[in-house]
């Protein structure tokens, strides 16, 4: 009360002060009430008072607003990932994939993701250190859960793989309930979780009919979930 009191009072002679309008100085009465309206102004405490109150305000709003940076960051860092598995399975589509890409995560290093293709050299029709695979008459099973071979790290930064993508700083996949390590994606639009040799972590798990991959802010808590249809329809998921 004393501080709305006290702010009051600052209004009141802010509003005051604005408002006089001095009289013509033919008499002495109207110079000195003019003297006295020019001394007027506001007391040490209810200037402190004031910029007291303005710095409570700010105290409890910047908490707010880091806390809605943060919650951004997070729900950015998924549509991110959600984005490249998007472009995997529309890659393999365009190029008729016969044995599909791969969508590795915490691969090449943790926090990165890149899409692999399994698909063998279109020139020579055999597979290479660029093009993995088990050898040239390799033949993968399509109902195999563990399909693939992710190219080792420095066979994996030239086209036709996809460029690596990075979480931000801070940021990274949960395995918490992850049964497989990479997303399998074939010409038909189709999606399955698989794991494939020389990929990262088990980080994703499946949910009903959907796979999921979360993404995690551990200092602060914060998650989200990336889940894709069989289908290919992606949705990350904001609490």
């Amino acid at each position: 009360m004393p501080v709305l009191v006290c702010m009051a009072r600052v209004l009141q002679r802010f509003f005051s002060v604005c408002s006089a309008c001095p009289k013509p100085f033919s008499q002495r009465e109207d110079v000195v009430t003019l003297r006295k309206n020019a001394s007027t102004g506001f007391s040490l405490v209810e200037l402190l008072t004031v910029m007291a109150v303005g710095a409570i305000l700010a105290a409890t709003a910047i908490p707010y607003g880091l806390n809605y940076i943060r919650h951004y960051q997070v729900t950015a860092a998924g549509q991110a990932v959600a984005s490249v598995m998007q472009l995997s399975r529309a890659q393999a589509v365009k190029r008729n994939s016969r044995n599909g890409l791969i969508l590795n995560f915490d691969y090449p290093a943790e926090g990165q993701f890149q899409f692999t293709t399994l698909d063998t050299d279109p020139v020579t029709l055999a597979y290479t250190a660029v093009y993995p695979g088990p050898g040239p008459t390799a033949v993968f099973d399509p109902t195999d859960r563990d399909y693939g071979i992710a190219p080792a790290v420095g066979d994996n930064d030239v086209p036709p793989h996809g460029i690596i993508a990075n979480l931000p700083p801070e940021i990274g996949f949960d395995p918490t309930g992850g049964v497989w390590n990479a997303l399998l994606f074939r010409s038909n639009g189709a999606v399955e979780a698989v794991n494939a040799e020389g990929a990262g972590d088990a980080l994703i798990r499946q949910d009903g009919l959907d796979w999921v991959l979360t993404i995690t802010y551990p200092r602060f808590g914060f998650v989200r979930d990336i889940r894709i249809s069989r289908n290919g329809r992606v949705e990350v998921e904001v609490p």
